[in-house]
């Protein structure tokens, strides 16, 4: 008798079968495919994102007739996933290979319109790495094989990503076996209705229609959250390569275009995922103003960002990811508030940023990738704090970062430490301990060689590498020791170079090698190189002008451009030709007047303009005979611009020690 249910209910199931199904089947080796595939099952199986699917763990039932379980689940899926991890090339040690057996048995049950989905690394998918593996003989492959990349961390720490996830929704849709099930139902009605009632054929019916119409709804959701997700890679993703090479243009069509779509949704429609994303999309169009050197409309879309991720916290404060995005928002107007000369505005934020980061960590404790994002929200507040933050406290931080490096050893964590580092650097050189600032930047500098060995193509890691040796530069100038500084800089200059040859249009590398030819002519300037730093100070001003003209749309291009030419004609009038300072200084003016009129200044920018009077009066000074009157005029018209920006509020950092200086320059020209 005890056997009599479980009986019955086992020989319904191939009645039952012919109407419910999976939509993937997930294979895997257990000895170390099993947490990956459990944690990709749970993912497929989201209320976001409603599929079918069978994983071992859940659906085979105990005590049950394996093989024939095998087969029937096969048999009953549409889609084969295989989990590809460096085990799974290896024959079985027990007797019967399950995961060779199951691929088997489904291109078995499926014949050519098999479709099998490997999840691997490119060293576990590639046929030419793993050329005896029984296993990928059966599977698509590396090189020419459709195969869904993972990186080997996602797979020994089975976090599926968010790529991964989105890839399988989209390439699913179309093949699910709606419509068989349909037919096999309508032929159940039909057959059904000799033998009932018109009333039970037409609640039949109505159930029918019911669940067709909240599959349809699910489904509906599933794509529009797909659609929104590829908006946000688009902005994310496609923005990155697009502002490498100077699109801004193409790109803020792009984000009009997301910002459009989102402000037209119906309301009913508009879920926490929708707002997630419509909020994402404020603050990426936010980045591409702030690249462009839009200040003040990339505040109000970052503001914008901060009030609908507020407002999410609250309605969903479980949500760890929306607390890292609240964050990054927090972040960006930390950034505004800096450029503005805001101290009091960036410790606010920063409070603020930490506040959602760190309640993201208290959520998810596990997630590095939180981690380390509290990690650098701390180091900018405490950077942010200046000299209020003492040496102990940032050795706390280093610490931190290296525990967080110990246990995931990534690139990222690497560079995190090596960041850490040089902010702790920059604090001690301004408490006066440029001995101890030195050697944190040294080890700074050590830590990103060692990352750059692991990882020589990765731009990111040459730019920071080139990036950290410009600082150390700095340092080594104020030291006395110029022929460190020189060799820092050489190092430097031969990284941006060389990446230069690889990608010759990539703006931020342009940009950073502007800059350090400009740094550089300085220090030669310092060694007596006179002839040698006007050529490095030559070229890097006409980098800068070169992309400002192929770039007109971004300010920001336009206020380095003419920086540089400001500093050029300062080495000029180092080696006493005004007449050619004069006309580099004219140039700068000009295109920051131009700019001006065409629309407006952020705070750096007329700062900068201050900075071109300011060398405009001296090239007077050094007429023969000297114009004291239009000295004074220029003079009179910088310190007028910079105080004009202190009373607002919006005098930019590298500004603030001007002001004295100047005005003692005025006290003489005057005659005080």
């Amino acid at each position: 008798m005890n056997g009599m249910p479980t009986t019955e209910k086992r020989s319904r199931r191939p009645f039952l079968d012919r109407f419910f199904g999976y939509d993937y089947f997930i294979a895997h080796r257990s000895t170390d495919g099993k947490a990956y595939a459990q944690a990709l099952h749970g993912k497929l199986t989201s209320l976001a994102n409603p599929f079918r699917c069978f994983i071992d763990r859940h659906d085979y039932a105990l005590g049950g007739d394996l093989p024939r379980m095998q087969a029937t689940a096969l048999r009953k899926s549409t889609r084969l996933i295989v989990i590809v991890t460096p085990p799974a090339h290896r024959t079985s040690e027990v007797g019967h290979d399950w995961l060779l057996s199951e691929v088997r048995e489904f291109k078995a049950s499926h014949g050519i319109r098999a479709t099998i989905v490997p999840i691997g690394t490119r060293g576990t998918l590639d046929a030419t790495v793993c050329a005896e593996s029984a296993l990928l003989s059966e599977l698509p492959h590396l090189p020419q094989g459709n195969c869904v990349l993972e990186e080997e961390e996602s797979l020994l720490r089975a976090r599926p990503s968010e790529e991964t996830i989105a890839r399988l929704i989209l390439d699913f849709t179309e093949r699910r076996q709606e419509l068989n099930r349909l037919r096999l139902f309508q032929s159940l009605t039909a057959g059904l209705a000799f033998f009932l009632l018109t009333a039970g054929a037409f609640a039949i019916t109505t159930h029918v229609q019911w669940q067709r119409a909240v599959h349809n709804e699910q489904r509906a959701r599933v794509s529009k959250t797909a659609a929104e997700g590829i908006v946000d890679d688009m902005l994310r993703d496609l923005g990155q390569k697009l502002n490498a090479v100077g699109k801004l243009e193409l790109l803020e069509d792009v984000s009009r275009a997301a910002e459009n779509y989102f402000a037209r949704m119906d309301p009913e429609l508009r879920d926490n995922e929708t707002e997630i994303h419509a909020a994402l999309a404020a603050l990426l169009s936010g980045d591409i103003l702030w690249q462009k050197g839009e200040h003040d409309a990339a505040r109000q879309h970052y503001l914008k960002a901060e009030k609908q991720l507020s407002s999410l916290v609250e309605q969903t404060p479980e949500n760890a990811r929306t607390w890292r995005d609240l964050s990054a928002a927090r972040g960006a107007l930390d950034l505004v508030s800096e450029l503005d000369g805001s101290s009091d505005g960036r410790r606010d934020w920063l409070q603020k940023a930490t506040t959602a980061v760190e309640q993201a960590v208290h959520l998810e404790p596990a997630n590095f990738d939180y981690r380390r994002e509290a990690l650098l929200v701390r180091g900018r507040a405490a950077e942010a704090d200046g000299q209020t933050t003492s040496a102990a406290e940032w050795d706390a931080l280093i610490e931190s970062g290296r525990q967080l490096m110990n246990e995931n050893p990534s690139s990222l964590n690497l560079r995190l430490v090596s960041y850490l580092y040089g902010c702790a650097a920059s604090a001690d050189e301004n408490r006066g301990d440029l001995d101890k600032a030195a050697a944190r930047l040294v080890t700074a500098v050590q830590l990103m060689f060692d990352l750059e060995k692991v990882l020589p193509e990765d731009a990111g890691v040459q730019f920071d590498l080139a990036d950290c040796l410009m600082n150390l530069a700095f340092l080594k100038r104020k030291l006395e020791r110029v022929d460190e500084a020189i060799n820092a800089l050489n190092v430097a200059n031969n990284i941006t170079r060389s990446m230069r040859q690889r990608d010759p249009v990539n703006q931020e590398w342009l940009g950073l090698q502007a800059r350090l030819l400009s740094v550089s002519a300085d220090m030669l300037f310092h060694a007596d190189q006179k002839e040698r730093a006007l050529q490095m100070a030559h070229e890097g001003a006409t980098l800068l002008r070169g992309i400002q003209e192929r770039h007109p749309a971004s300010r920001k291009h336009w206020r380095d451009a003419a920086l540089a030419l400001a500093t050029f004609g300062h080495h000029l009038a180092k080696t006493g030709d005004w007449q050619a300072a004069a006309a580099s200084w004219n140039a700068a003016t000009e295109m920051l007047e131009k700019l001006s009129a065409l629309s407006g200044l952020a705070p750096d920018q007329e700062a900068t303009l201050a900075i071109t009077h300011r060398f405009l009066a001296e090239a007077e000074l050094a007429r023969m005979p000297p114009d004291l009157e239009k000295a004074r005029e220029f003079l009179s018209k910088a310190l007028d611009r910079l105080r004009r920006l202190q009373r607002e509020g919006k005098l930019p950092k590298f500004a603030m020690a001007f002001i004295g200086n100047w005005e003692k320059r005025a006290r003489e020209l005057a005659g005080d």
